[in-house]
């Protein structure tokens, strides 16, 4: 379709800028047109009125002139030079009848003169200055839309090859969630190195009784897969988490997916693609563990999928990706740990209850899982700062004092715990694993256990 139109009576193709330009020069001529015509049409109607308010103020005079005059010729011709009036003035006063004569009409008359007084100040601005004009057009061109608009029919979109996502630069970036459910998304342009001894700087701004679960390093084209205590998966990509300062609070999690009542993110995974290589290992605070391809999870629905199933009183704590060649560990609040090798739990389908991970005792439940190749650097808040399991690296061995069993074990003590115990918790930890060398003289001290 080509935009043809008739400029200086010259057909000429325009673009979309020249239309409107051409148009918007068009209405201000018309425009113009009609506030000149309609101020010589109220100018035209005040010089009347001031004739016959004149004739008002001397209307016994005017009566007697009328009265003695032989014809209208005659009688306008002495108004006229009695009062001079002009020929239209003094017609109107001719013409005028006796009905005008009362209070009530003079009001009518003296109003009216009043209203055309400001209205012809109005048009003569309009005349006189581009900006009140081109607002008259403006205002005219919403009553139009107002009254004779629709929604748009065409769409502009991407072609088939091109989406959203293709506008969006893959660039690393910082994931921040709070344990309230809090969320945001920086770049790392808001972090830059510092020295041995820096202070560091705020990373995010937070409510009473906050603080940050999950710091991810990841890319904005990655997904984002959330893991609830429910069992329940849901999936965003990077970029559709809302960017915000490195002092800002960030965004509810509530308002990107549709958690169900009662429903909060215990595991947060970051992934470019489904591996059919890679399984998703998980644990579930009763002790059972379960591993599923990754692939099973590539078909997300908006309102989620459910990941694993629980039986009632259990919840859905964590969440590794996994290589099938991995050492799990477990540790629970009253100090008892396992470690077994991945293979150990047989490969599940996606809406399945697992397989027992650690026989548990009566009130005892897990805190945690972490897999052998992480560094404790790199535990979660649940594990990291905690006395758990004795995990630690010491010359690129994890956790040589913790034995080897199998999966659906008791598990051994990593800690004594005295009386009264001083239970393991989520968020009640003890930061001891920055302290490998003394975890380390403590086992050897006592035969590999703590």
């Amino acid at each position: 379709m080509i935009m043809l139109a008739l400029v200086n009576n010259e057909p000429k193709v325009l673009n979309l800028l020249q239309m409107l330009e051409y148009y918007l020069d068009h209405q201000k001529d018309v425009v113009t047109r009609r506030t000149k015509y309609d101020l010589n049409k109220a100018e035209e109607r005040a010089h009347i009125l001031e004739g016959l308010l004149k004739a008002l103020d001397h209307i016994d005079e005017v009566i007697k002139i009328i009265r003695g005059s032989a014809n209208v010729a005659e009688a306008k011709r002495e108004l006229m030079e009695r009062f001079e009036l002009t020929d239209p003035q003094a017609q109107a006063i001719v013409d005028m009848r006796l009905r005008a004569l009362t209070g009530l009409e003079r009001e009518k008359l003296e109003n009216e003169y009043k209203e055309l007084e400001a209205k012809i100040a109005e048009l003569r601005a309009i005349l006189a200055d581009e900006n009140k004009l081109l607002g008259v057009i403006k205002k005219e061109i919403l009553v139009i839309s107002e009254k004779y608009g629709d929604d748009r029919r065409t769409k502009i979109g991407f072609d088939d090859d091109m989406s959203v996502e293709d506008l969006i630069s893959d660039d690393d970036t910082v994931i921040a969630m709070t344990n309230l459910g809090y969320i945001k998304r920086m770049s790392v342009d808001n972090f830059k190195s510092q020295n041995r001894g820096g202070k560091g700087i705020k990373g995010m701004q937070t409510i009473d009784e906050d603080y940050i679960e999950d710091l991810i390093l990841t890319k904005n084209h990655n997904y984002i897969m959330f893991f609830t205590n429910t069992g329940r998966v849901y999936r965003l990509k990077a970029y559709a988490i809302p960017e915000a300062g490195r002092t800002a609070r960030g965004t509810a999690i509530v308002n990107l997916i549709q958690l169900l009542p009662g429903e909060k993110i215990t595991a947060i995974i970051s992934m470019k693609e489904y591996d059919d290589e890679k399984f998703l290992f998980m644990a579930t605070r009763n002790g059972m563990v379960k591993k599923t391809p990754m692939r099973e999870y590539s078909n997300m629905r908006k309102t989620g999928l459910q990941a694993i199933l629980l039986r009632e009183g259990d919840e859905l704590i964590e969440v590794k990706v996994t290589d099938n060649t991995e050492d799990i560990f477990l540790a629970t609040k009253f100090g008892m740990s396992i470690r077994f090798k991945e293979t150990d739990a047989r490969i599940t389908g996606r809406v399945s209850y697992g397989v027992i991970g650690m026989k548990l005792d009566e009130g005892d439940e897990v805190v945690g899982m972490q897999m052998a190749s992480h560094s404790c650097c790199k535990f979660r808040r649940q594990i990291g700062e905690a006395l758990v399991m004795g995990v630690y690296q010491h010359c690129g061995t994890a956790a040589p004092h913790l034995l080897q069993g199998g999966a659906s074990g008791v598990g051994m003590v990593h800690r004594q715990m005295p009386p009264p115990s001083a239970l393991l918790t989520q968020n009640a930890l003890v930061p001891f694993l920055q302290f490998p060398q003394i975890v380390e003289q403590r086992a050897v001290a006592n035969d590999g256990f703590l």
